[in-house]
Order: C-alpha cells, then structure tokens, then sequence
C-alpha cells in the first residue's frame, strides 16, 4: 500500500461521523478519510470502512457495508459482547472495537485490517496470537486457555480438550489475568475479543 490508509466513515449520526472523521484523520502520513456518511459510500475509493453500530439493531445492517468494494471493515460499538462480535465477523467483519479507544489503536486497529484482508483465517489467528504474545508477554499456553475462554468453554472443558490438569488451567489464568489486566471472566473475554482471539 503506497501513501496513508484511505478510511470510509459510515454512521447514521452526525456527530459520531464527526467524531471519527477527526480520530482516524489524527496521523495524516498514517490514514486519511476520503469519505464521510450515513449509508453508502458514494462509490468512493477506500481501503478500509470504519462503521459506527449505534441504532443498528441487527448485525446484517452491516451486509451490504462489508460486501460493497469488498473493502475490510472495523467496527465501533458501545460494547464489546462476545456473541455479537462473533456473529460480526462471521459477516466479514474484520474489527470489533469499543466506543472508548484512542485515536492510536483505532488507527492500528484500521492498519490491521487493511493488511489481513487477504489472508487466511488461519494466517489471521497466527498474526493475532504473535501480536497478544508481543504486547502481553502471553505464552502459548495461555493464549490456548485465552481462546478457550472466550469460546465459552469451562475450566474443566478447557483441561480436557488441552490435556492438563485443572490446576494447571487455573494458574495459567491467573498469570494469564495478570498480564492482560483482567479480574473478571468476562474482562478476559472483551480482552480476547477486542485482540482477535476469539474465533
């Protein structure tokens, strides 16, 4: 790719539009947004389409957004559940990220998903995994319980399916906690979502 990042912003309110007109366009040698709009994108060239999911009430408002010029997409929400998030990138979603994050993980976030676009999910979840190990210090081991988690599955499904102990499951959790930032379950899962680690 030559040049900066060309972002589409699509959201059905003006001030959001706004909003992520001025955070995707913060570094303009890294990402500038060509066009802005509630709908469609104007036939507009792009790299990336960055959506806003307020008042949209079913994921497959996002179909003709993720199929149109078979541009990658990022999406924004007010809330990370992992269920939808699913279901998003079952859609071709490339991106589920939360309404709170700052102008330098939305842009790596939009970065990312320009460069996947042509790789296999396989190749994907290896690039996700690598970057969790490199920002988290995440071992391999806890990766593999990471994605379990955010799968859904238990403690004592996660045993079986690794072939480990219980405890081994659990200490790994409480390390793995440790260097994600997490308390809760539930945080883990946002963490592992917001990172591509949940499949």
């Amino acid at each position: 790719m030559h040049g900066p990042l060309r972002v589409a912003v699509v959201s059905r309110h003006a001030l959001i539009r706004a909003g992520l007109t001025h955070l995707a366009g913060q570094d303009p040698h890294r990402a500038t947004v060509v066009t802005s709009g509630d709908e469609e994108l104007g036939g507009v060239d792009h790299d990336v389409t960055l959506v806003d999911l307020a008042g949209r009430t079913h994921p497959s408002d996002l179909c003709h957004l993720v199929t149109a010029g078979h541009r990658p997409v990022v999406a924004l929400t007010t809330g990370v559940d992992p269920e939808l998030a699913s279901r998003l990138r079952t859609l071709g979603v490339h991106h589920v990220v939360p309404m709170e994050i700052t102008a330098e993980a939305l842009l790596t976030c939009l970065e990312e998903a320009a460069q996947t676009v042509c790789m296999s999910t396989e190749q994907v979840r290896t690039r996700s995994r690598h970057l969790a190990h490199r920002r988290a210090g995440l071992t391999e081991r806890e990766l593999d319980i990471l994605e379990r988690i955010a799968a859904g599955q238990s403690n004592t499904q996660i045993a079986a399916e690794l072939f480990i102990s219980i405890n081994t499951v659990k200490s790994s959790i409480r390390t793995a906690y440790k260097r994600i930032g997490a308390r809760t379950r539930s945080q883990a899962v946002i963490w592992a979502v917001q990172h591509d680690l949940a499949s």
